[in-house]
């Protein structure tokens, strides 16, 4: 009885579980294929900022023009994943019932 009762729990939680991966996995998918589609517009908008560019001012100040521009787009995007204001946990998290003034206790 007990196998059967726990036979039936497991199967309701593994079709669960299933659906959860199946769903995450198509997701996943669809992020990735969002991020490729992303980088190969990038890839256009970039090769469109060089030909107007060259036309405009010439070979090598449009590369470096766009050299420069991801240049500092990479340093503040630096900037921002590393100076972020770390959380703080509260002292109570770690010894909630220390109270370092009451009598008896030793410190």
């Amino acid at each position: 009885m007990l196998s059967t009762a726990l036979n039936i729990v497991l199967g309701v939680f593994r079709f669960d579980v299933k659906r959860s991966v199946r769903s995450m996995t198509i997701t996943v998918a669809l992020v990735v294929a969002a991020v490729v589609a992303l980088l190969i517009g990038a890839g256009f908008g970039l090769s469109l900022l060089y030909f107007w560019l060259e036309s405009t001012e010439g070979t090598v100040p449009a590369l470096t023009i766009i050299a420069a521009g991801c240049a500092v787009l990479g340093l503040v995007l630096l900037l921002f994943a590393f100076a972020r204001p770390k959380r703080r946990v509260p002292r109570e998290a770690f010894a909630p019932h220390y109270k370092p003034h009451e009598p008896g206790m030793a410190g």
